[in-house]
This record gives structure tokens, sequence and C-alpha cells, in this order.
């Protein structure tokens, strides 16, 4: 919602936008699933161009929160298979939290 152009017609468009981008960085602080991450960071690599450098922060720092917490969520996992699905999209998420490649493989290991 960046584009002034396109949206020059829309009343209060930067409040709207300002509105938006304030509730999407509170629910990425509210330790949203590793499910709802990789949904959430799916539209946001859509529009990255359109966000705020806040929701990219929060995205980031919700992708760290979710490596830091693997260790105490691990024993919650009751199939191998979901385990190794929640792996997958932690991997997947990495790049997104500027988690290292050691970190990827050490929690990789402990699966």
């Amino acid at each position: 919602m960046k584009d002034e152009d396109y949206h020059s017609g829309f009343p209060h468009s930067r409040e709207l936008r300002q509105t938006l981008e304030d509730a999407l960085v509170a629910l990425l602080q509210e330790e949203p699933s590793t499910e709802d991450l990789d949904v959430i960071s799916g539209y946001i690599d859509l529009y990255r161009e359109d966000v705020g450098q806040a929701v990219i922060e929060a995205l980031s720092k919700a992708v760290e929160y979710e490596y830091e917490q693997l260790g105490s969520i691990l024993p919650d996992f009751e199939s191998e298979s979901s385990l190794k699905e929640h792996m997958s999209i932690l991997k997947k998420l990495a790049p997104i939290g500027k988690v290292s490649e050691l970190t990827v493989s050490l929690a990789e290991s402990r699966v």
C-alpha cells in the first residue's frame, strides 16, 4: 500500500496502511504458530515492496524466536512426521530470520 499514486483516491490511505501494518506487527509479536508464520511470510514476500520495515523486522524476530524455542517444544510433537514438517517450515523461514546455517544444522540434528 505504499504506492501513493495508486491509492490516491482512497480516503485516509496512509492512516489505513499504518493501522494495518501496526496490527500485523502486533500479531507477529504474539508468537504465532510456525505454520501461521509460513503463511504470513508468504504474503509478506509477495508484497515485500509494499510493507514497512517494522513488519519485516517483526517477522524476522518471530522466526528467530521460533528457533530459540525449538528445544522446549520438541517434546510436544506427537509424531516424527509432524516434527519433520515443522523443521521443514523452519528451514524455509531461516533466511527471513537471518538464522545462520550452523543454527539450522544444529536444530536439524536435535530432531
